[in-house]
């Protein structure tokens, strides 16, 4: 027979129990040394997230520029959404693609991106031509229209 080789918690020492507690790197290290795992986790196969940052347009629905004056980070989705056979529903499990993060700048979003390790593409936005004419609203309920207007 085998004889199972048997560990007591009091034969380690560990590190100071009033400190704050462990990180997840700094407990996968401590048990690493205590012979608890065999080899400290590799993540060379994983891709690094993708994002794209953009200036989001105004909306179709008026013609006010509200929400359009921030940096938009996004991450794209790593895979496709599949439909549910049952009820019909689309789903995704990636849930970075729910993320949406708003910055003031291009800048800010570009220096959290590379402090996080994502991969982001920047989406500049285009210039709109203003759409101002002589009277504004007023122009809608003018007196002074020469021929008949209607809707």
């Amino acid at each position: 027979m085998h004889e199972r080789q048997e560990r007591s918690a009091a034969s380690f020492e560990l590190p100071n129990t009033n400190a704050a507690p462990l990180r997840f790197v700094e407990f996968w290290q401590l048990a690493t040394r205590l012979g608890f795992v065999d080899k400290e986790p590799s993540y060379t196969g994983a891709s690094p997230m993708r994002a794209r940052i953009y200036k989001p347009a105004k909306t179709a629905m008026s013609s006010g520029t509200a929400k359009t004056n921030v940096w938009v980070l996004e991450h794209v989705a790593e895979q496709a959404r599949s439909v549910d056979p049952l009820m019909g529903w689309t789903s995704s499990d990636d849930t970075q693609a729910q993320v949406k993060l708003t910055f003031d700048t291009k800048e800010a979003a570009l220096d959290y991106a590379a402090a996080k390790g994502i991969q982001a593409s920047v989406q500049e936005p285009k210039a709109r031509k203003l759409n101002i004419r002589a009277n504004g609203y007023a122009e809608n309920f003018a007196t002074n229209r020469r021929g008949a207007w209607t809707h």
